[in-house]
């Protein structure tokens, strides 16, 4: 016997985030963009950078040039493979709990930045959903495979 035929409504996960930077205060966090809960890890660079975007061949020296103050002690945690993991679940953007706290809470510039040059701080900002896993950590390396030097060099 057939029966009639019906329509699936399926809506897939969409995992993204957002790097937010707050120029007023120097401070920045993430929020979570996509359509489900997330674990967020981060990555900072800091460099000297031009107008135009070219970065300065030498790096500034943490702390003699400058200074972060790094939210470590509200769910920031350092890794030992140079990520921050966000250990708390992100919800979906425009709900509670959207945004993580902040993962750069404070930038001090301690000297005169080269000629033309102005201290950048870039953090980038992986997501990976939240379901089905205990821990950020487990999440991020189920996604992206465990956290080694290795892995780290292919993933940039």
């Amino acid at each position: 016997m057939k029966t009639n035929s019906v329509d699936n409504q399926f809506v897939p996960a969409e995992v993204t985030c957002r790097v937010n930077t707050y120029a007023t205060n120097s401070t920045i966090d993430v929020t979570n963009t996509s359509n489900i809960d997330v674990y967020i890890r981060a990555a900072i660079a800091v460099n000297w950078m031009d107008s135009d975007g070219n970065v300065l061949g030498t790096a500034p020296k943490n702390p003699s040039e400058y200074e972060l103050e790094l939210g470590t002690d509200n769910g920031w945690t350092s890794g030992t493979d140079g990520y921050y993991y966000y250990s708390q679940v992100v919800t979906p953007e425009e709900s509670d709990n959207d945004t993580t706290a902040d993962l750069v809470e404070a930038i001090t510039v301690n000297v005169e930045p080269p000629n033309g040059y102005k201290l950048s701080v870039e953090v980038v900002a992986e997501a990976i959903q939240a379901d089905g896993f205990e821990s950020a950590s487990k999440a991020l390396n189920a996604g992206f495979g465990e956290a080694n030097e290795e892995n780290v060099v292919a993933w940039f």
